[in-house]
């Protein structure tokens, strides 16, 4: 299954943060770089995308919590188009086809251009091995060793 990664034991992981060191900062920041490195990776294939792509990519934002990396898409004063530039619109002409609200990335649905990327077996692998390092990095800053 690309585009996505269970872990499991990761609540357990996340609880164990908190207690060793009261918080779960670190945890956060490593999803945090996992999910700006998929975000840079969407935003370079977005470049290649069509014109309004290209010009909403800079609305591609990574974002980590302790829970899990998320990708996300906003719009801006700037770039009041970069939703529907990669989710779509039914009532808009001026962009491509809605992609829905119960879409599953893992079976090749979703919004444009980051569906393609996060599918992409070359950047999932990149991407996982990147996480695993992170999280192996974060948990060594807490002190806890995998078992």
């Amino acid at each position: 299954m690309s585009g996505v990664v269970e872990v499991d034991g990761l609540k357990e992981a996340r609880r164990a943060f908190r207690d060793a060191e009261g918080q779960t900062r670190d945890l956060s920041a490593a999803h945090r770089r996992v999910a700006q490195a998929a975000a840079e990776r969407i935003r370079a294939r977005a470049a290649t995308g069509t014109r309004q792509q290209a010009a909403a990519a800079k609305v591609i934002k990574g974002r980590g919590t302790a829970s899990g990396a998320d990708v996300a898409v906003t719009n801006t004063a700037a770039v009041p188009f970069g939703k529907g530039a990669f989710f779509g619109s039914l009532r808009w002409e001026q962009f491509p086809m809605w992609v829905g609200n119960t879409w599953d990335i893992s079976e090749g649905d979703g919004p444009y251009i980051i569906t393609e990327v996060l599918n992409s077996p070359t950047e999932f692998e990149q991407l996982s091995l990147m996480f695993l390092e992170e999280f192996a990095a974060a948990l060594a800053t807490a002190g806890l060793t995998i078992e």
